[in-house]
């Protein structure tokens, strides 16, 4: 969640090879659009030992780390955590969210208003993109 793709070269040495740019399956299990069943497999990186602060590469490509791999299965997120609820059959789906836009001065520019109005329509796109389209959001108040 909020971390990099990680892959296994062996021997304890792992590369970044994505960064931030979508929701993991697991981010998607955790925001209903996705069943336990629909979760694969997956590690993190524990105990490293070398790496630019010492593992915190957050939004880095390329970066290489030393440490243990610690595989996680669903199943161990549910037992440590219970199961999801509502499950991904009767969870909301669709998303509204609303942008607010405040000024320190009396009068707001055009250039402004239309800044925010490009990054509340891109979102909506994004949003579904970086779930695979399983969720929608709606950024529109009428």
């Amino acid at each position: 969640m909020e971390g990099n793709d990680i892959e296994d070269l062996g021997n304890g040495v792992f590369r970044t090879v994505g960064a931030v740019s979508r929701y993991s399956a697991l981010d998607q299990y955790a925001m209903g659009l996705r069943a336990e069943s629909e979760v694969p497999p997956m590690f993190l990186v524990t105990r490293v030992t070398s790496g630019p602060d010492r593992g915190r590469t957050r939004r880095r490509i390329g970066v290489e780390i030393r440490g243990t791999r610690k595989d996680v299965r669903i199943a161990d997120i549910v037992a440590a955590n219970g199961t999801r609820r509502p499950d991904a059959a009767s969870a909301p789906k669709v998303f509204r969210q609303a942008f607010i836009y405040l000024v320190s001065q009396t009068r707001e520019s055009a250039a402004e208003l239309n800044k925010i109005e490009r990054i509340r329509a891109a979102w909506k796109t994004f949003f579904s993109d970086s779930t695979d389209r399983r969720g929608t959001m709606i950024s529109r108040l009428r």
